[in-house]
């Protein structure tokens, strides 16, 4: 609550409106009604097999997963599991599946057949969310 009262002194301070956007529930964030943010994306989750549509996960889980199935040589599986966990997070689902064909390999995602029945998205809250 402190926080919110320096906010308000501060603008009263220098004499300009305030509009204070905060985000609380990111630890226990279930749903989100819109995937139209690409900074959303690599915490929606997404069916990752379509015979078992009860198995969900985020695109960057289902590419690590992908990569361990797809190499063989361990030190290429941990070079490109690098790759894709450096970049990964900071992409949208379309450019992470074209960078994942750019170090070989594919993965199934798919967000929309694990939707709620009122049409939100799944999402994995966490702290980098």
């Amino acid at each position: 609550m402190q926080r919110l009262y320096a906010a308000r002194l501060q603008a009263d301070i220098l004499g300009c409106d305030l509009v204070i956007v905060a985000r609380t529930d990111a630890l226990s964030a279930s749903f989100l009604d819109t995937n139209i943010d690409p900074l959303d994306h690599p915490y929606i989750l997404g069916v990752v097999d379509e015979n078992n549509p009860e198995i969900l996960m985020t695109f960057p889980v289902a590419g690590q997963k992908a990569i361990m199935e797809t190499f063989v040589n361990q030190s290429r599986i941990d070079k490109i599991l690098k790759m894709w966990n450096d970049n990964c997070s900071n992409m949208s689902l379309k450019q992470a599946k074209d960078f994942a064909k750019e170090l070989g390999f594919d993965f199934y995602f798919d967000w929309e057949a694990c939707r709620s029945e009122e049409g939100y998205y799944k999402v994995q809250g966490s702290l980098e969310y």
